[in-house]
């Protein structure tokens, strides 16, 4: 199975764990997976209910809830469909000079000139942060790299 994912079509989970590894509030997080879902865990929490921090479950509500019993100090991550969490970082990108306008019906491109980052979305916040993990992992991202055990 390809760990490979193009960062022009990156969407959901895998989208979401390209973006906390760019995002400063997930410093220091390890990720792995844990029941078939991807999280981010502070190695040094000694009680192991406060070791996952964040979950990456995209809109799974079943996979929310499942996780919310299980690490009850654990948040949902999903900057890249949840505007609550993502514009923040996506005004920080366009203030470091990305763009982002609608293209078409359903269609938003985010453009970020001078690192030649581009990509679409049929969302503003999927364009940006499609753009935002062209801009750290390039054209290719390869998720198991940055899974640990």
């Amino acid at each position: 199975m390809s760990t490979q994912h193009p960062t022009s079509t990156l969407e959901g989970p895998i989208l979401d764990l390209a973006i906390a590894l760019t995002d400063p509030k997930c410093e220091g997080l390890k990720f792995k997976i844990l029941d078939g879902i991807v999280c981010g865990f502070d190695p040094q929490a000694t009680q192991e209910d406060e070791q996952v921090c964040i979950y990456l479950c995209g809109e799974s509500f079943q996979k929310k809830i499942k996780m919310r019993v299980k690490f009850p100090y654990a948040s949902a991550y999903t900057p890249s469909v949840d505007y609550a969490q993502g514009m923040g970082m996506v005004e920080t990108m366009m203030a470091e000079g990305m763009s982002v306008h609608c293209d078409g019906p359903m269609s938003f491109l985010a453009q970020w000139k001078q690192t030649g980052a581009e990509a679409r979305g049929e969302t503003l916040l999927l364009a940006a942060m499609r753009a935002r993990s062209m801009r750290a992992f390039g054209q290719q991202f390869d998720a198991a790299t940055h899974l640990c055990d």
